[in-house]
């Protein structure tokens, strides 16, 4: 089974072009690019397991010049069928208005209108945190499966991501 993360970077001043193009070359590293925001760097990384991925953000990553700190996030399967990301991008349907659905603590926006459609997936992503998470649950895992994977992942969400606002 192959493991993959997102490696969110903070780099030097005008560093990421030239952190990204370093990292770029790690075995392992499927994707690394500059980018703008809180974060100077993403990578998309894969390993055999979660010690050889550790190992390559350890010795690998974290050890090139340029780089202040470094976030990793695993993309894990949190259910049969549902797909955890960290990282993911804001929703476009997201307004400042949206209302949310708190659960433990995490709010979750969920667009209204993959809600109308029973036989589409849904995608949960928390609110008010940084990295943003979101969930992806096909439609046979909508309803109650879903509140228990959202349940389940309060825990790490709270311990382990910035909150940044509240559920409106």
């Amino acid at each position: 089974m192959v493991v993959q993360a997102y490696i969110l970077i903070q780099t030097d001043v005008g560093k990421a072009a030239e952190v990204a193009a370093a990292i770029a070359q790690v075995k392992g590293v499927t994707l690394a690019e500059d980018v703008t925001g809180p974060y100077d760097v993403i990578v998309r990384a894969e390993a055999r397991n979660v010690d050889e991925l550790g190992k390559l953000v350890v010795s690998k990553v974290q050890n090139l010049d340029g780089i202040t700190r470094t976030l990793t996030c695993p993309v894990v399967s949190a259910a049969d069928g549902a797909l955890v990301t960290c990282g993911a991008p804001e929703p476009a349907t997201l307004e400042a208005t949206s209302e949310c659905d708190e659960v433990r603590g995490v709010g979750w926006f969920i667009d209204p209108d993959e809600l109308s459609d029973a036989e589409s997936p849904v995608t949960a992503t928390a609110i008010g945190v940084r990295p943003r998470v979101a969930v992806v649950f096909p439609p046979d895992e909508r309803g109650q499966r879903s509140l228990e994977v959202l349940s389940a992942l309060a825990d790490p969400v709270t311990e382990h991501l910035e909150r940044v606002s509240r559920c409106r």
